[in-house]
């Protein structure tokens, strides 16, 4: 995984480099559409929030997200997904994310954060 170009995959080799022990939970990809249908939503959601629940607790989280979701019953899929994550880990535990260089970042998805990194280029590369 670490050898592909994809901004997880540098996170795996360092993290894996660094000595951490990862668990990894759910990793999903769409192309961009329409609004993603409240059933999509909450079943991927659900099963987020499953995981963290039966394989924690954790140090930290990662979330590799865009920062454009569009959701047909949220304003804020991101702000949404990651109080989700923090209603599970709590605030006490660092959650950290990715975003892409045009995504709306929101109060919410500030608040629920504890640090974000954003790509600047397009191509994408500075993952």
């Amino acid at each position: 995984m670490a050898v592909l170009n994809l901004g997880l995959a540098g996170f795996i080799g360092a993290a894996l480099t660094d000595g951490h022990d990862l668990v990894p939970l759910l990793w999903g990809s769409a192309e961009p559409s329409s609004y993603v249908t409240e059933d999509a939503f909450e079943r991927i959601t659900g099963m987020m929030v499953e995981d963290l629940k039966k394989h924690g607790p954790f140090d930290g989280v990662f979330l590799d997200l865009h920062g454009a979701m569009a959701v047909a019953h949220h304003q804020d899929g991101e702000g949404e997904t990651l109080a989700r994550v923090r209603s599970v880990v709590g605030h006490d535990i660092p959650v950290v994310n990715t975003l892409d260089l045009h995504a709306n970042i929101t109060e919410k998805m500030v608040a629920m954060s504890s640090a974000m990194t954003i790509y600047r280029t397009y191509p994408h590369v500075d993952m």
